[in-house]
């Protein structure tokens, strides 16, 4: 479903930012799996948090551990020299 979306804004994307990620489908596919999870685990945690500080602050382990990967991921990615295609568009473009 993210992939398609990129696919649909790709002409505005390229047009507001001059740049598209070339490894944006990869990344996607280690990190929005995931998601849900970390989601949950700071839903959980913040409610526990307002209840009883001691449980939180042991469930909030699970979500820095995956806030952690999402950061590393996130990181290397964009680290490659490759990483994004740099574009100069006029607005014609958009419209076709």
């Amino acid at each position: 479903m993210t992939f398609a979306a990129q696919v649909l804004t790709l002409p505005i994307l390229i047009y507001n930012f001059g740049q598209f990620s070339i490894v944006s489908p990869i990344t996607n596919i280690l990190l929005v799996p995931l998601l849900p999870l970390v989601m949950i685990f700071g839903f959980v945690f913040v409610l526990l948090g307002i209840v009883w500080h001691p449980i939180a602050a042991l469930l909030s382990i699970p979500c820095y551990l995956l806030l952690s990967y999402l950061i590393f991921v996130v990181d290397l990615m964009s680290s490659f020299s490759f990483s994004a295609l740099f574009f100069e568009i006029s607005w014609w473009w958009i419209i076709c």
